[in-house]
């Protein structure tokens, strides 16, 4: 198990917000699974004249286990208790900003030789019901695959 907590005080740039963090993390490992999972709270203070103060509260848990000497399964799920504000502009994977998200990640790692290994793996985001007056977001699934090659 293990705590952090963070207080970022930007009193000498009046364009940024002071913030205050706190994770929470609990782990378990042996030599066929892995296991943990987040918790974490945001406070961002009001940016006069901007930014309305938010805050942000995210849980994450996430596990892998060995299926042969080669296969490893793994599978993470986040979820964010807020819209994600800022999402749609993620180039990598946008988010919609009307609902609160969870995001899930489940594969293989394959060890094709030492140092090169193959994952595929099906990325999804769901959402909860739409704040305001949208209609809920639809589902995204994403089928990668990422080949991982170490010198």
């Amino acid at each position: 198990m293990q705590g952090y907590a963070d207080w970022n005080d930007t009193a000498n740039n009046p364009n940024e917000t002071d913030s205050k963090t706190v994770q929470l993390f609990a782990g378990y490992q042996s030599e066929m699974i892995n296991a943990g999972a987040l918790f974490a709270y945001q406070r961002r203070e009001p940016v006069p004249g901007g930014r309305s103060a938010r805050d942000l509260n995210l849980v994450s848990v996430f596990g892998n286990m060995n299926v042969t000497e080669t296969i490893t399964a793994f599978l993470r799920l986040d979820h964010l208790f807020n819209p994600y504000i800022g999402g749609r502009n993620n180039s990598y994977l946008p988010f919609a900003e009307n609902a609160e998200p969870t995001f899930l990640v489940g594969g293989a790692d394959y060890e094709i030789e030492e140092n090169i290994r193959l994952m595929p793996n099906i990325e999804a985001i769901l959402y909860g019901s739409s704040i305001g007056s949208g209609s809920r977001p639809d589902i995204s699934i994403i089928p990668r695959l990422t080949l991982f090659y170490q010198l």
